[in-house]
């Protein structure tokens, strides 16, 4: 059996090495300028010109949280405590979403491919208005819904509506992201036949801001760092987290990787820890991959992420699959798009034992 706990010190450790390797001091060049830090690690770089389109991380990190423990997928995963005295909203995004390091990667031969198209800010598609690159940073508004079916010992379901809101600023060198939630939920709790749980309402608000302080396109390969904080904003203990806590995080976007058709793959890391007092202890390892087609109307991904609560002393993991298609064509907008994202939990301290996303985007 796979032990999580060592995976992912080992996926931490190769990520730290990849991370140093490629942010040295020489930033890669276009005709214009040495690229600047981007305003979010996925959402504002592009992928090159003869590539099929960007990327979106899915760190979208939502929180996720464990049926025994309070974890909050920034990007990564959504989080539910289903303990009879409390229950987390699970919420990530790109990044359940929320963030996670990676496997090794090979770079494959890139040098023969041509340079991407450029603009002020660097290599920008402003044509693609899919969402999905985690460091294409633009202004966009999204609406998207989730049912989870709780890993309980009796019935248990929670249901979280979100509003997400992201948009550039320092002249596109950092996006900042804000999200903030409705949260139902619904356990028994101990298979007494009775809901232990039974709550709804608002749940916890948080920000992100990111930057992408190294670039590389000779290479194919960006980081991106920042840094989520998690407010304990909940109408009630069992709608949130409990508590006030800071997420930084790092992730690598390797470009066409493995020399297979593929955009991108993005391999990221997050820790989140308390500021306030409470036992929050976490570490989030999410690896993302994403595949557009050509005109950039369809897209698909798979984000698996392994959460680690060192507080708890519990592991497991969520595997993510979305499908997504632009529906400009249907309604005559532009930027307009929807989504499904189903996921699974694996492990016994899953919180969750499935779940379903649907969601609304316009990227502007």
């Amino acid at each position: 059996m796979i032990n999580i706990k060592q995976l992912t010190s080992h996926a931490a450790s190769l990520l730290l090495v990849l991370s140093i390797g490629a942010a040295q001091p020489t930033f890669a060049k276009s005709d214009d300028a040495a690229f600047p830090l981007r305003t979010s690690p996925m959402d504002d770089v592009q992928a090159p010109a003869d590539s099929e389109a960007p990327v979106s991380l899915k760190l979208d990190l939502a929180q996720v949280p464990k049926p025994t423990t309070r974890v909050q997928r920034s990007d990564l995963f959504p989080t539910a405590d289903t303990s009879s005295n409390s229950m987390e909203a699970r919420s990530f995004d790109d990044a359940r979403r929320q963030l996670a390091v990676g496997d090794a990667v090979s770079l494959g031969a890139f040098q023969d491919q041509p340079s991407p198209t450029t603009s002020e800010d660097g290599p920008v598609d402003k044509a693609d208005k899919t969402g999905t690159n985690p460091i294409n940073f633009t202004f966009d508004f999204r609406v998207y819904n989730e049912y989870l079916w709780l890993n309980t010992a009796g019935d248990g379901g929670q249901n979280l509506t979100t509003l997400e809101f992201r948009a550039p600023f320092a002249d596109g060198k950092w996006q900042f992201r804000v999200r903030a939630r409705a949260n139902w939920i619904e356990a028994d709790v101990d298979d007494d036949g009775t809901d232990d749980l039974d709550d709804s309402g608002f749940g916890d608000v948080d920000f992100r801001f990111i930057t992408v302080p190294h670039l590389d396109m000779s290479k194919r390969i960006a980081v991106a760092v920042g840094i989520e904080i998690f407010l304990d904003t909940a109408s009630d203990e069992a709608l949130g987290s409990g508590s006030t806590s800071l997420g930084p995080q790092v992730f690598l976007v390797f470009f066409k990787p493995f020399g297979l058709d593929l955009d991108l793959f993005a391999p990221a890391y997050q820790h989140k820890f308390s500021i306030d007092g409470k036992d929050v202890n976490q570490s989030l390892i999410d690896l993302f991959i994403l595949k557009t087609s050509e005109d950039k109307s369809l897209w698909a991904l798979v984000d698996p992420a392994f959460v680690i609560d060192h507080e708890a002393n519990t592991e497991y993991m969520l595997i993510d699959i979305e499908l997504g298609t632009m529906l400009d064509k249907y309604l005559g907008t532009k930027g307009h798009s929807a989504y499904v994202r189903p996921s699974v939990g694996i492990g016994g301290d899953r919180p969750y034992d499935a779940s379903i996303e649907v969601g609304y985007k316009i990227v502007f």
